[in-house]
């Protein structure tokens, strides 16, 4: 798991831990201020730790893009293409929404280095620099960055909709996916059948998605559609079934790439 990771409410996921980790991430990979990108999934947790960092940067100093629920490849593609100092997933993926998490991407979008998060662990133990009134950063939405997402992955296409005359069920497991996949995957030529896209911050992984494919499995050949596609709860992992509800092996998928 990279970044922190557990249960809401005990240590690292507090939000004191949280302010803190803001002010340390800020102070190693934005010191001379710049910009960071925020996303998340759709677990309850969520927008109290969106809060609670989005304020310790600003006070850092920094300028805040607020995505909201958002895939975890989403936000490691917008934060690249707004030329962030460093983005935010605030997620704990595939885990039920209990649990939460903060991952930590370089300004292309990676995981960063080793050597980095050292340097990170070390500030945790320092008091944060906080900025003045005439200093300190502002916090934003990005309302166009889903359509910019969604562009980016039809372009890899080159606009071909190669999913033309295909229908397909995907599950997005109440999760950050919920309104980005189907659209996208209408936007590839898909007839798409969408279900798991109701999330109430507590459904996030239940019974559904990656982790547990009955429903899917069942779905698609009852619809007599061409493919299931099941995400987790931040989009970061897939699992394909097959048309007669059979799992698409991993060895399969990369002879078909």
């Amino acid at each position: 798991t990279d970044g922190v990771r557990g249960k809401v409410g005990s240590h690292p996921m507090t939000v004191d831990f949280a302010s803190r980790l803001a002010g340390a991430t800020s102070s190693v990979l934005a010191p001379q201020g710049g910009t960071v990108v925020v996303g998340k999934d759709t677990r309850i947790s969520g927008y109290m730790f969106e809060s609670a960092l989005e304020a310790a940067f600003v006070a850092s100093g920094l300028n805040v893009i607020l995505l909201g629920p958002f895939p975890t490849p989403a936000i490691s593609f917008t934060t690249k293409d707004c030329n962030a100092n460093f983005g935010i997933v605030i997620s704990a993926s595939h885990n039920s929404y209990e649990y939460n998490g903060i991952k930590i991407l370089n300004n292309l979008g990676e995981k960063i280095d080793t050597r980095l998060e050292i340097d990170i662990e070390k500030k945790l133990s320092e008091e944060p620099i906080t900025q003045t009134a005439d200093t300190i950063g502002s916090a934003t939405r990005k309302p166009n960055a889903r359509e910019n997402y969604m562009n980016f992955i039809s372009s890899i296409f080159n606009q071909s909709r190669p999913l033309k005359n295909m229908k397909v069920v995907v599950d997005c497991s109440h999760g950050a996916a919920y309104k980005i996949a189907p659209r996208t995957l209408s936007l590839l030529g898909a007839d798409v059948i969408p279900i798991g896209t109701s999330p109430n911050g507590y459904n996030i992984n239940l019974n559904c998605g990656s982790t547990n494919i009955d429903t899917i499995a069942k779905t698609v050949p009852a619809l007599s559609a061409d493919l299931g596609i099941a995400l987790d709860g931040d989009a970061d992992r897939v699992i394909l079934i097959g048309p007669k509800g059979n799992v698409i092996e991993g060895d399969q998928i990369l002879y078909i790439l």
